[in-house]
């Protein structure tokens, strides 16, 4: 059976789950790489991203819960890694967080992916400003970036 990887546009072949006491274990062959991911270590990075998320946002766990229509304590379980929420959850808490899904499901982040979480950042930063406002952040950051690559 071959799947999408969502985040990759590369196939991704499913060998299964392992039953028994290993049951939480899931193998995904990619390139002849086996890798194994517990559930429970997949549930704290993804309960890690929430909370990453959540508090550059100034956001509480209630105001989230309130904004993703989920009970407040389910939130603080979920970013202990306590509960392994569903893909429709995690889509609530996005929308909730106003991010794209894939950023809180990207546990493999790579510098690419922490570029766009800065962009991400900015950008939302920027929603209230006027345009005017707006020439001015573009203008200065240009600034910055001649600065900081003139002194490599």
């Amino acid at each position: 059976m071959h799947f999408v990887g969502a985040t990759i546009g590369r196939p991704l072949q499913f060998t299964g789950i392992l039953s028994g006491e290993h049951s939480s274990l899931l193998q995904i062959q990619k390139r002849g790489i086996q890798v194994k991911e517990n559930k429970e270590t997949i549930s704290l990075k993804i309960g890690e991203r929430i909370r990453r998320f959540r508090t550059e946002q100034k956001l509480s766990q209630e105001e989230l819960a309130f904004l993703a229509e989920i009970h407040p304590a389910y939130i603080g379980k979920v970013e202990r890694g306590e509960k392994c929420p569903t893909v429709e959850t995690l889509r609530k808490i996005a929308n909730g967080l106003k991010i794209p899904l894939r950023k809180l499901i990207d546990i493999d982040s790579t510098t690419d992916a922490e570029e766009s979480d800065s962009f991400y950042r900015i950008k939302n930063a920027m929603k209230e400003l006027s345009p005017e406002q707006m020439i001015a952040v573009a203008e200065i950051v240009e600034k910055i970036t001649s600065m900081m690559n003139n002194s490599k």
